[in-house]
């Protein structure tokens, strides 16, 4: 891809961004911004039911009406599903991690960023530098 033209291959690019279904919340970012389905353009010229509907005039306007309203309802239940993949996801990386405590008194190796650019400082001044 040319690094000229990327302003206009932007849109197809996020296009199956937008309309591809997310495990997190199990819907797409287009239905839960939009309340209905994306119709990839391709599928607009193919004689199929759902673009027949819309052709013939039957109540599409009260159709997205409904949608709209169900847009809710379907916007709080992609925001469980995405609080239950969550819980899913803590869980997994909970099992795995070695729980570590420290006591008073004991030594315990940290790291001091602060200290590393003294050093790397003074080996410069000394004509030791490492590079």
């Amino acid at each position: 891809m040319e690094r000229k033209g990327w302003v206009d291959e932007l849109p197809n690019v996020l296009w199956p961004h937008r309309t591809s279904l997310k495990t997190s919340n199990g819907e797409t970012l287009y239905n839960l911004t939009f309340g209905s389905e994306a119709v990839i353009p391709v599928k607009i010229g193919m004689p199929m039911h759902r673009t027949m509907m819309i052709k013939l005039g039957n109540d599409n306007e009260e159709e997205i009406r409904l949608n709209l309203d169900l847009l809710t309802e379907k916007r709080k239940a992609a925001t469980i599903q995405e609080a239950r993949y969550k819980m899913k996801i803590e869980h997994y990386y909970n099992k795995r991690v070695c729980p570590m405590s420290f006591k008073v008194g004991e030594y315990v190796y940290q790291k001091n960023k602060a200290s590393r650019w003294k050093i790397q400082e003074s080996w410069v001044q000394n004509g030791k530098d490492h590079t």
